[in-house]
């Protein structure tokens, strides 16, 4: 997993021309608060970017998650979340080939909060939580999930 601010983007200029891509297309968005909601093909079915809009949710609503196939690098556009991670996975619902997707109701070992202007990277088969609130209460937040296809 990485943690870093999208000022930060240049580090990982070298660690894969995929990831790179997927990298520039969030830091030439990065502060674009009127990007439509909806999927960006960057790279047809390799690089796929979705702008979502969503509220953050308590962490017993959240479920921990694994990708198979996809890396997932998720940049707060607007709000902060927490993402929770663990290294320890046990499928409670049968993963979705389709969607690229299995869950679980493992217990974080770390919980990070990522702020605006943050992002996280998780390679697949990383065990991640996203969305989880960081305040007492839920809040709407805008952020750009970026799809890599890794295998």
């Amino acid at each position: 997993m990485i943690v870093d601010t999208i000022l930060h983007a240049d580090r990982y200029q070298h660690v894969d021309p995929i990831f790179a891509k997927a990298l520039e297309f969030i830091t030439e968005h990065a502060k674009d608060q009127d990007m439509q909601d909806g999927k960006y093909e960057i790279i047809p079915d390799v690089v796929i970017a979705y702008v979502v809009t969503k509220n953050t949710v308590h962490i017993r609503d959240a479920k921990m998650e694994i990708h198979k196939k996809f890396m997932d690098i998720h940049y707060l556009l607007k709000g902060a979340e927490r993402c929770g991670y663990t290294t320890h996975f046990e499928e409670s619902e049968s993963y979705d080939p389709v969607q690229d997707i299995a869950f679980s109701d493992c217990i974080d070992e770390i919980s990070l909060p990522i702020a605006e202007g943050s992002f996280y990277a998780v390679w697949p088969e990383e065990p991640h939580r996203p969305l989880v609130q960081v305040a007492e209460s839920t809040e709407l937040i805008r952020k750009i999930i970026v799809k890599v296809l890794l295998s």
